[in-house]
């Protein structure tokens, strides 16, 4: 079991989306610039919504030294839904979700409330339980075992075994 821990711990500590998305924000604080302002950079007639070239012509533009496979790699991360265009959601809940968010996030609809990134995911995660017939609040108070309110990965391999 310790040889599982230690390959999972290892492969999670060489994610190509995490190093391509470090490396990304690493060279954006070189130039004094959060990943957001990058976005609103990108975005400069406030549509919320960009092409995936538009992006990388940018990231070239502003001079981040990254590879081809780097920018590629994030395009499919920001572009969840693999529309050729990244919008101001995706942008944020991929930030938030790898931990690089560096402002507050703000509901797109200026008529409803901001919902993080990590709300939404357990909301889904719950009703999905739900559907399937299983307890989900008993599965949700198996896998907190620190209490937290936040499942992390070790949480749920503990689970597992």
């Amino acid at each position: 079991m310790e040889e599982v821990k230690a390959t999972i711990k290892n492969e999670t500590s060489k994610d190509p989306d995490e190093a391509a998305l470090k490396e990304f924000a690493t060279q954006l604080k070189a130039r004094h610039m959060t990943p957001e302002a990058f976005y609103r950079l990108c975005d400069g007639a406030y549509k919320q919504s960009i092409s995936t070239n538009h992006f990388k012509k940018q990231m070239r533009s502003l001079g981040l030294k990254l590879q081809e496979t780097q920018m590629r790699r994030l395009c499919l991360i920001f572009d969840e839904d693999l529309e050729d265009s990244i919008t101001y959601q995706e942008y944020q809940d991929a930030l938030e979700a790898f931990g690089l968010n560096k402002e507050p996030h703000v509901a797109t609809d200026k008529n409803q409330k901001y919902v993080p990134f990590r709300t939404r995911v357990m909301k889904y995660f719950l009703d999905l339980m739900e559907k399937k017939d299983y307890d989900a609040r008993s599965l949700y108070a198996e896998c907190n075992k620190d209490g937290n309110d936040c499942i992390n990965l070790k949480e749920l391999i503990d689970l597992i075994k």
